[in-house]
């Protein structure tokens, strides 16, 4: 059996127009199809509201929903580990709810929810010593979407 291939020696534009074109709408279409669920989570200690009547420090959580569909923010939690291999192999976790008063919450595309847990000396001294995390979890992604919190030991 003899296959051959051969080339005219002729293009036609408006097939590689066309081909082109589709190839990155394709493109295009993939990566709009990567977003879709994007949420990003930012976590800020040493937060104090202004003003207040009490001297209570805060860590706030910021959850943006950058994708095209609407989410629901589950649970908001933290994670503790005491070094960098107890977290690489997922061992001696400690888990914590936040119980936050405006959760659950459906977050439509492009907006942002803000909570907070009150940044007491045990969660100081866990974000000082090992490796503390708060994150969500929501109903677009089956992991929660975590985020470091560090607090610097010396604190002046």
């Amino acid at each position: 059996m003899d296959i051959g291939f051969s080339v005219s020696g002729q293009l036609d534009f408006v097939a590689l127009y066309a081909a082109m074109l589709s190839t990155l709408i394709a493109i295009w279409e993939f990566m709009k199809w990567l977003k879709k669920n994007e949420v990003t989570v930012k976590c800020a200690p040493n937060m104090v509201f202004m003003p207040s009547s009490d001297d209570k420090t805060y860590v706030n959580i910021t959850v943006t929903n950058k994708g095209n569909t609407q989410t629901t923010i589950t649970h908001c939690l933290m994670y503790y580990w005491n070094n960098r291999i107890d977290k690489i192999l997922n061992r001696n976790m400690q888990s914590f709810i936040i119980n936050e008063h405006s959760i659950p919450k459906v977050i439509q595309p492009g907006e942002q929810w803000m909570g907070q847990a009150i940044q007491n000396e045990k969660i100081e001294t866990m974000a000082k010593n090992g490796f503390l995390y708060m994150g969500i979890i929501h109903s677009m992604n089956k992991k929660e979407i975590m985020n470091r919190i560090k607090i610097n030991k010396d604190k002046s």
